[in-house]
């Protein structure tokens, strides 16, 4: 009996980790996919800027602060995570860079908000916005101050995806439609060859070889 009901707990446990993960990788795909639809249609140049150098240096160093911080500086080991840190940072600012590029964003000042607030505010608030029912209910057996403080960061993350969503849209929609890929080699021929073909149908004449 006991086997039998440790093994519900443990499913169910499994289950609503499966949820949550669910939960947030769908308000992250809400948030980001105009961005990568665009990236996917128009497929510019990759291009690293000035200024997505500047941002990365901005994202590593909240982490790395934090983990710098007394709080954290009073455990043993935990200075090995600056290159976890950098690891993960890294690799985010770059494919965050590339699906920017990929889809034409070019002003210097939408790749700022998107690196420094828009990609953050969505990863903590996609976090936060799962767990946030459950620690409001553990709040209420403490002081009232408490449960207000989770209700306000609900609200919070709320206005955080909200704005995310709409700053995405509004980025994409901004792109000039010139910075979009130029057609390569093969698919200027596809577009040569089409239009001898439709002239070939009017005047009567052989198709060229």
């Amino acid at each position: 009996m006991k086997i039998v009901l440790g093994l519900a707990i443990f499913l169910a446990m499994l289950a609503m980790f499966a949820l949550l993960v669910e939960i947030i990788v769908g308000l992250g795909i809400w948030v980001f996919r105009p961005l990568d639809n665009a990236a996917k249609g128009r497929r510019c140049p990759t291009q690293f800027t000035v200024v997505d150098f500047l941002c990365l240096f901005f994202i590593v160093q909240a982490p790395t602060a934090l983990i710098h911080s007394k709080t954290f500086a009073d455990g043993a080991g935990v200075y090995w995570l600056d290159g976890f840190v950098w690891i993960c940072c890294g690799l985010i600012w770059w494919k965050s860079v590339e699906v920017m590029s990929r889809a034409g964003i070019r002003r210097p000042w939408h790749r700022i908000v998107f690196l420094t607030v828009v990609f953050p505010v969505t990863v903590v608030a996609s976090i936060a916005t799962p767990i946030l029912p459950f620690a409001f209910f553990a709040s209420l057996d403490g002081p009232s101050i408490v449960a207000l403080i989770v209700v306000g960061v609900g609200f919070a993350a709320a206005g955080g995806l909200m704005f995310s969503a709409w700053f995405t849209r509004r980025m994409v929609a901004a792109a000039a439609p010139a910075q979009a890929r130029e057609p390569d080699a093969g698919e200027v021929g596809e577009v040569t060859l089409a239009g001898a073909e439709d002239a070939g149908r009017q005047t009567g004449d052989p198709l060229p070889e």
